[in-house]
């Protein structure tokens, strides 16, 4: 009876997945891979996520040369964030020479140099506020603060069933810049989030 109920229970989800119908009246149901199939048919792709970054502040007891790697893991509400390339914090602008190298400056009583990173994984909690604090796997007695220098908001969730379903709408007409219906088609195809 339980593997009975648990197959009908699979088939109807099926079933309901392959119908436009179905899927618009209960999008949490419908397998995302076969509501996916069914868009392909209507030339929609589901946008898939987006992963957060920005730029950090690393802040240092003293101006002296500061490397950080790829590896070094930078964490903030939960969120894991990892450089973008290697990083060396230099003391002389004549150190600069092949891009990887920032300039520390003066700060208040302290010293800096900025970062670019990005969350290791795509969503929206990665977006952060600027300001906001890093704890991370650097270890280095010279850096005594992490933030962000600017607010972190291009991180995107994939796209759901739901969202996909109210794009077919505007999916099924062309677009162009013909009419209304028509350049929110064409704005969306190209920008979807």
């Amino acid at each position: 009876a339980i593997y009975y109920t648990f197959n009908k229970q699979y088939l109807e989800n099926a079933v309901g997945s392959n119908s436009l119908n179905q899927i618009e009246a209960d999008p949490t149901i419908a397998d995302t891979s076969a509501v996916d199939n069914v868009l392909s048919n209507y030339l929609i792709t589901r946008a898939t996520g987006l992963k957060a970054s920005g730029q950090i502040r690393l802040v240092l007891t003293a101006s002296k040369y500061t490397p950080i790697t790829t590896n070094v893991e930078f964490v903030a509400n939960g969120i894991t964030y990892k450089p973008t390339r290697a990083y060396e914090g230099v003391t002389s602008s004549d150190q600069i020479v092949t891009g990887n190298e920032e300039l520390i400056v003066a700060l208040n009583t302290k010293f800096s140099f900025t970062i670019d990173v990005e969350a290791t994984t795509p969503g929206i909690a990665g977006n952060i506020k600027k300001g906001s604090t890093f704890t991370s796997t650097l270890n280095n007695a010279n850096v005594e603060q992490v933030i962000a220098t600017e607010d972190f908001d291009n991180g995107k969730d994939d796209e759901t069933n739901a969202e996909l379903i109210d794009r077919l709408k505007l999916g099924i007409s062309t677009a162009n810049m013909g009419s209304r219906i028509s350049i929110e088609a064409l704005v969306k195809n190209n920008f979807p989030y």
